[in-house]
């Protein structure tokens, strides 16, 4: 038998919360005996971006303007920590066999989630090695494992507040205006988890002699990766998470959209709050194909971990919903009131991580912990459905 070590975790499926405990061993298998200078175990979290840019320059030896490739990189640690599981013995002689050596470890609070972009990664490792005299091989192993910090969207209450969006775009054709597309659309709270339903109203009015053939719905990822190296800048990536086509607008005509977006149940929310050199956020797009340019209506908002409290999105509920957003929009749309503001959702704070269950086969899952909300934090309550509904009998 060759010899070797292996990293062994009693949380087989190797899903953690930041703050939890990391339990298991370090299997060592010896073909013979053997003098070793120690046998250590070392757990490290970091994170790093990279890409390159084709960029023009001058070249001033041959006076003219080349290309040449830029690299941007950023690096950043969140822990480093290395054992002796021999309890620092300088050099010892090991028998040949199967070994065994435990080993626990408890995971800092604030801690960014395992993230894999196009151009960053937060990852998280455990590496197990048997340390040889200076001629020989050392036996090395290593192991990821996935780290999860949970995001309670009971924490932001800003979450709760309805957020509405209003556009009207003029179509012209060369020096004659040819009518007005107006675009209303309406979203019952920004705040969702993995599995919930994204509510959507839209009303959309085509005043023109122009079909508007489809509109589409898309749930868009933004992925910010940040560089320090050679300078400091930002590239942006998008990933559609899901997405819907319906028919158009015909010319002179109007139509209201009443829809979901379902978030996939199996979608792995990244919690990249605590990291400086990534950023994920989330986007509501609706785009309508128009002569020269489309018209996009963005509403951002938050997916996290912890549902919020007393709401429920169950797509059989979702029916009912739009019929509130109808009547909202369409009563400010005909009192020509003011919109609302849109406060744009925030990441919420960290809390302790909760108990994790290794029987668990894929992420774990959260319970809804109790938020506290100051006098200053309460917000005001949207109307209800009979004031709504006022609005458009007055």
């Amino acid at each position: 038998m060759p010899s070797k070590c292996d990293v062994y975790l009693e949380n087989y499926d190797r899903y953690y919360c930041a703050g939890q405990q990391i339990v298991g061993h370090l299997l060592c298998t010896f073909s013979s005996d053997k003098t070793v200078k120690g046998i250590k175990i070392k757990f490290k979290g970091d994170a790093s971006t990279r890409w390159s840019e084709t960029e023009r320059h001058y070249n001033s030896s041959t006076k003219r303007t080349e290309s040449r490739t830029v690299w941007y990189s950023a690096e950043e640690t969140y822990f480093v920590y290395e054992m002796n599981l021999l309890n620092n013995v300088s050099e010892v002689t090991v028998k040949r066999g199967v070994h065994k050596y435990p080993f626990t470890f408890t995971l800092p609070l604030l801690l960014p989630s395992s993230f894999r972009g196009q151009h960053g990664k937060v990852k998280y490792m455990i590496k197990g090695s048997v340390k040889r005299p200076f001629f020989d091989f050392d036996y090395e192993a290593e192991s990821e494992f996935t780290l999860v910090s949970p995001i309670n969207l009971n924490l932001n209450p800003t979450l709760r507040v309805p957020v509405n969006f209003h556009k009207k775009k003029n179509l012209c054709c060369m020096f004659f205006k040819k009518g007005a597309v107006t675009v209303e659309a309406n979203i019952a709270i920004t705040g969702f988890v993995a599995g919930q339903p994204v509510p959507i109203y839209l009303h959309v009015e085509n005043l023109t002699n122009s079909n508007l053939d489809t509109v589409k719905f898309k749930l868009i990822q933004r992925n910010d990766f940040m560089s320090s190296s050679p300078r400091t800048k930002t590239k942006t990536a998008y990933e559609v998470i899901t997405k819907k086509t319906d028919s158009g607008i015909g010319a002179n005509g109007e139509k209201t959209y009443e829809l979901a977006l379902v978030i996939p149940q199996t979608y792995f929310v990244p919690n990249l709050n605590n990291c400086n050199i990534m950023k994920v956020s989330y986007v509501i797009e609706v785009v309508l194909p128009c002569p020269h340019r489309n018209i996009t209506a963005a509403i951002p908002i938050v997916i996290g971990h912890v549902p919020l409290e007393g709401v429920n999105l169950s797509l059989t509920q979702t029916q009912g919903l739009p019929s509130y957003g109808r009547a909202v929009a369409e009563g400010h749309r005909q009192t020509r009131l003011q919109p609302q503001p849109q406060p744009g959702p925030s990441t919420s704070s960290m809390e302790p991580a909760p108990a994790y269950n290794p029987a668990f086969s894929g992420p774990p899952t959260f319970e809804a912990s109790q938020a506290s909300t100051s006098d200053n934090q309460k917000t005001t309550p949207p109307p209800t459905y009979e004031e709504a509904t006022a609005l458009l009998n007055p």
